[in-house]
């Protein structure tokens, strides 16, 4: 897996990325809450659909339900270790908004995996 990775962090295979922190709210001397700074950054990595992670289809997949339909909008980006990012952070890619669900640890390969899901609220 690493020598496939190694070659999809190429240039024509890294995407731009914002990435999104918002640090942490504080307190004033009157205990009214002040709200956390938001931050963006540029990030660079591969954004791919599907995931590695659980049972859902790659892609975007209908999948029938008792009493309804959903649809899995998972998706797998994988970054250099100089572009990782905290579980509380959020991606932004091609103006859609996504929570970051979980991580997987490649470091001793130079790169981090995340699967990540569309937002319900895509309020930025």
């Amino acid at each position: 897996m690493a020598m496939q990775m190694k070659r999809a962090f190429n240039k024509k295979m890294m995407v731009p990325m914002i990435r999104l922190s918002i640090s942490p709210s504080t307190y004033d001397a009157n205990n009214h809450v002040i709200p956390g700074n938001r931050v963006q950054r540029i990030i660079y990595g591969v954004n791919t659909v599907g995931n590695r992670f659980s049972q859902y289809d790659e892609g975007e997949a209908l999948h029938s339900e008792d009493g309804g339909r959903r649809f899995s909008n998972y998706r797998t980006v994988y970054v250099l270790k100089k572009y990782a990012l905290d579980l509380t952070d959020k991606i932004i890619h091609k103006n859609v908004l996504y929570n970051i669900l979980q991580r997987s640890d490649e470091e001793e390969f130079g790169f981090y995996s995340y699967l990540i899901e569309k937002a319900e609220d895509q309020t930025q």
